[in-house]
């Protein structure tokens, strides 16, 4: 038996106790001793159990809980007794911060940790009672959408924090200790800094910034939730709104806790008199930039139940504005149901941005029961500089598809955004400042219409005199018989009747093609395709029907011919008509004109006169050849300095079209070129060039084309084919523009200067290439601006070298920073033969050594040996490996020495010297680099050779190194002990040093260290030849060699 303190009660032995609960000291009696307990106590606490009442017992109330402004209202359990408050998590703020408390509670469960407020929370009581407190929330409770993070590394991230004046950092202090006290920052620890700052607001006050580039670097972007906003013409018309504002929606929406101590700051104390105090924050930070996403991600979360509870509402969330729309008005629990379900996700509506009546503004749209129009209604005329331009062109395109801005408004402004410097100042024109005002003027008058729901949606295509234009719309006849466009009855037209016509939206191509020249019809199959795809976006249909701006008579042949539009059409289920409607609105689509039938054939025509074109680029000349009855006429058109080819070839065909405007033409040309595009320019929209000649030409074409009367065909031709049938009149053509014909032939000189020109070559490749003197060649290349200035070719120096191809290569990396990624230049040079190969790579490290000795072996074949430096490229295992493998030795000079490499040293220069002096209009850097390659193997001769090096490298290979110079020898100093030695063969004699055959190799010594031997027969000095014709006498060589 034992006792209770209150109420007293009788427990018979053996009876079971459903819930007991010990306590040291239920009350002010002392512990009792165990007499009581005997031997079947219950436990060492004291004698005293207390019972646990039912939980519906305890008096039930509905209170409520607030933070930071955020409140609550929920129902509570009151007990007098307890020692602390309890919140169960799953009614507890997803974004009130709690932290792990350093002690546990005890209840029936056991022990639990319950998590702890990090701020007070604020308990307001139905009779007025008030309690600010620390509570306790346990249990299961929902947990915030937003993921953690996802980073690059983990290296933390420190920035010094920036030093501040006296006033801002007050001002620091005190925006600081704000957030503090809001619940948005926490102390911190965090390896983690970046520099924070503020700056003054208009009304001025203070906003404090946190710069978080480098933080921003670490973190991997997520990707859009939401590219593009909702669009109000989706509304239905007559419908009621309610549209919020959520308040401070980034400080409301917490951070993940893992990721918190990346976002810290310091706010540092002046001449460092005390620790910087650092904090971190615990919501969206400003300036991260996932905040948006994260933002989206959670107030959709939050708005999901209310989704759920209104199925027949249109509810348009971005950001932290909400619309909400129905067919009933919404009455005062509806809001109040809006706000509870935010604010139990810690959202809250700023009371001052609720709006129930129209006009309504949303997302800088006002909204009226059954129109919409741009919030903004006046630009910023006045424009001086390109940063105005850009800010206008940016409203404009913000709101053109719903007013109607076409690009005909858009082009004359957007010519001003050349530079790149928004600082550049502009100047308008005339006809610029009338845009702007026509622009200003659709602003204020010009509405889009909100959908109706009995009614489909439309595509209407409107063919514009510059430019095509779709209108998204909805249509019926003025009878309202019937809500398909097909059956319109134009002529039943009564008086008090209307049709009913309303623009929801209007599509528009770029202000630009996309390729130079854009058919019509590939205009319209692109505004199709956009339609399409728009009305399919808002409203989750396709369009009911698509009218296309043709005469209803050439609507079946459009559909079987125009391959444009069959591909635009693909998959559409609708009706394609060509009916328009009725009424004053559809007067904004006056200028709306009929697509006609191509006049360009594909077929020749059988009763056109054919005309012959051609253009020649060297005499600047087009011409064009026709017959006229059994006699051929001509007509030959000089060209400007500016014109290329092309625009030449042009020329030609527009002269034609023009001469033959209202008469069948068959125009016959040589260029590719012109019979594709012709065709083409046809109506065409045209893309501004960089050529202006050629954009002049394409527009004149196309006006004459829009001229004509009659059909026209252009028929493509192979030029210098046979001279009969077409051909006949294509090489009369070609004969009055074509160089050959009328260019007398030039001599060699010519040839020679003209060769130079384009090549450079030097003065001993222009005398062996064109037979002319050595003073002829000379003046060539003195007379020559950029040869003029240049020294000679490669000197052949005294180092060793191959004494036949392939023997001996010289390789090394030099480098073209004009080439860009391709500035790395691998170089060989042959030693015996000096032809050189060069490769433009993208590195220099073995992998590109080993691709650009794959080019060598392929021109100049697999060497015996190759010689480098010690760069780490050429002696790394890689390379080795790779040598090993095509059985090539290799050799490296001395470390850090470049005389051991003098031969490709100087080839490098001399490469770099040509690629100098060729450098013209070319830009591609592998061509400039072999039509350098060319002259030198080709073109230039070496030192004293006769011969190009190519011819050199191949004649000796092809011999097989079989001729070899006549034997003779000489005497030596040796260059290590200077002790004359001989006489050894001579197996090379080159300028200025010879190579001689010795015991231990070849030696390669200086001309001065070389004197030649004299044979028995040659040391007669007292013996005579004599001439038998002349009777002079000739030496017999006896002289002494001079040291």
């Amino acid at each position: 038996m034992v006792y209770t303190v209150c109420p007293p009660v009788f427990i018979p032995k053996g009876s079971k106790i459903a819930q007991l609960i010990a306590f040291s000291n239920p009350s002010c009696r002392s512990p009792q001793p165990h007499l009581y307990r005997g031997d079947r106590g219950f436990g060492s606490t004291g004698p005293a159990v207390c019972f646990s009442a039912k939980m519906d017992q305890r008096p039930m109330m509905k209170i409520v809980i607030s933070q930071h402004g955020i409140s609550k209202r929920i129902e509570a359990m009151l007990d007098t007794g307890a020692d602390v408050t309890i919140i169960s998590r799953t009614i507890w703020p997803v974004n009130w911060q709690v932290e792990l408390p350093t002690s546990t509670i005890a209840g029936v469960g056991g022990q639990s940790a319950p998590y702890v407020s990090r701020q007070p929370v604020h308990l307001r009581f139905p009779e007025g009672q008030q309690a600010c407190l620390k509570v306790l929330a346990l249990g299961a409770g929902e947990q915030s959408p937003n993921p953690p993070l996802t980073w690059n590394t983990n290296e933390p991230v420190w920035v010094d924090q920036w030093p501040m004046s006296k006033e801002r950092l007050q001002i620091t202090e005190q925006l600081v200790a704000e957030q503090l006290a809001s619940g948005h920052i926490k102390p911190s620890v965090s390896p983690w800094n970046t520099p924070i700052f503020v700056i003054p607001k208009k009304n001025g006050k203070w906003r404090l910034l946190h710069d978080l580039r480098k933080v921003n670097e670490q973190m991997q972007p997520m990707g859009a939730l939401q590219p593009g906003m909702p669009s109000p013409s989706m509304l239905p018309e007559g419908w009621h709104l309610l549209i919020v504002d959520l308040k401070d929606c980034f400080f409301t929406i917490p951070l993940h806790p893992q990721d918190t101590q990346r976002f810290a700051f310091s706010v540092p104390a002046i001449n460092k008199a005390a620790p910087a105090e650092r904090y971190e924050w615990v919501v969206l930070p400003q300036g991260m930039k996932n905040s948006p996403t994260l933002c989206q991600l959670y107030v959709a979360w939050a708005l999901q139940p209310l989704r759920d509870k209104w199925p027949d509402t249109i509810i348009y969330h971005y950001m932290d504005d909400i619309l909400c729309c129905q067919e009933k008005p919404f009455v005062k629990e509806a809001l109040e149901q809006l706000t509870d379900t935010l604010s139990s996700k810690g959202l809250i509506i700023a009371p001052e941005k609720i709006q129930r009546t129209a006009p309504w503004k949303y997302l800088g749209w006002s909204i009226a029961e059954s129109k919409i129009r741009p919030q903004k209604t006046e630009l910023t005329t006045r424009l001086s500089t390109l940063h105005d331009v850009q800010t206008l062109l940016g409203d404009v395109q913000w709101v053109r598809h719903c007013v109607g801005i076409f690009n005909t408004d858009i082009a004359p402004l957007a010519a001003l955004l050349r530079g790149t410097n928004p600082a550049n100042k502009i100047t308008l024109t005339p006809e610029q400042h009338a845009v702007l005002q026509r622009v200003t003027q659709k602003l204020h008058l010009a509405r889009s219409s909100r959908r109706l729901l009995n009614l489909p949606i439309s595509l209407i295509i409107c063919n514009g005199k510059d430019s095509p234009y779709a209108v998204v719309c909805q249509w019926q006849n003025r009878s309202g018989e019937s809500l398909s466009p097909i059956l319109i009855n134009a002529t039943a037209k009564r008086k008090n009747q209307k049709d009913v016509f309303h623009i929801l939206e209007w599509v528009f191509l770029s202000v630009q093609p996309k390729t130079s020249i854009q058919t019509r019809t590939e205009a319209v199959g692109e505004l199709i395709r956009k339609g399409r795809s728009r009305i399919l976006e808002i409203s989750g249909q396709e369009p009911n029907d698509i009218s296309i701006p043709v005469n209803m008579a050439d609507l079946e042949w459009w559909l079987q011919n125009a391959v444009a539009i069959q591909n635009a059409l693909l998959g559409f289920c609708g009706k394609v008509h060509s009916c328009q409607p009725q009424g004053k609105l559809w007067q904004v689509l006056q200028r709306n004109q009929w697509i006609e039938k191509s006049k360009v054939s594909r077929e020749p025509l059988s009763d056109g006169v054919t005309v012959y074109t051609d253009a020649g680029k060297r005499l600047r000349r087009a011409a064009c050849v026709w017959k006229e009855g059994e006699q051929w006429k001509q007509h030959v058109m000089e060209g400007q300095p500016r014109d290329s080819l092309q625009t030449l070839e042009l020329t030609a065909v527009v002269w034609a079209l023009t001469n033959w405007l209202n008469t069948p033409l068959n125009v016959v040309t040589d260029s590719m070129y012109v019979a594709g595009i012709v065709p083409r320019l046809e109506d065409a929209l045209i893309r501004e060039t960089s050529n202006p000649r050629l954009g002049s030409l394409f527009i004149t074409l196309r006006s004459v084309l829009g001229q004509r009367t009659a059909a026209c065909c252009v028929i493509h031709i192979r030029s210098h084919q046979l001279d009969v049938g077409l051909g006949q009149g294509n090489q009369l053509a070609d004969s009055l523009v074509s160089s050959v014909c009328h260019l007398p032939p030039m001599d060699k000189f010519q040839q020679a200067r003209q060769s130079h020109d384009m090549f450079h070559q030097n003065a001993k490749g222009l005398k062996r290439q064109f037979a002319l003197t050595e003073s002829e060649a000379r003046g060539i290349v003195q007379a020559c601006p950029r040869c003029g200035n240049h020294g000679p070719g490669i000197g052949l120096g005294v180092n060793p070298k191959g004494l036949k191809a392939l023997e001996l290569w010289q390789m090394d990396v030099t480098h073209v920073p004009e080439f860009g990624r391709l500035k790395y230049v691998h170089v060989t040079i042959d030693t015996f033969s000096k032809m050189i190969w060069a490769t433009a790579l993208p590195g220099e490290k073995a992998q590109h050594a080993c691709k650009h000795l794959l080019a060598c072996f392929a021109i100049l074949g697999v060497p015996e040996r190759i010689k480098t430096d010690n760069g780490p490229a050429y002696i790394s295992h890689k390379f080795r490996a790779f040598l090993s493998r095509w059985g090539v030795d290799h050799v490296t000079g001395i470390p850090h020495s470049p005389t051991g490499q003098g031969l490709v040293e100087r080839t490098h220069q001399v490469l770099k010297d040509y690629l100098r002096k060729q450098k013209g209009e070319e830009t591609d850097a592998q061509q400039r680099l072999h039509r350098a390659l060319f002259t030198l193997n080709y073109l230039c001769l070496m030192g004293d050779r006769e011969e190009p090096p190519v011819i050199i490298h191949h004649q000796n290979l092809k011999f097989n190194n079989t001729t070899t110079l006549p034997q003779f020898k000489v005497m030596y100093r040796d260059p290590v002990s200077g002790i004359w030695i001989g006489p050894a063969p001579v197996v090379f004699n080159g300028r200025g040093y010879m190579c001689v055959s010795t015991d231990r190799g070849p030696v390669w010594v200086p001309s001065k260290n070389v004197k030649p031997v004299l044979t028995h027969h040659d040391s007669s000095s007292e013996q005579e030849d004599r001439d038998p014709d002349s009777g002079n006498t000739v030496p017999s060589g006896n002289d002494s060699p001079q040291d």
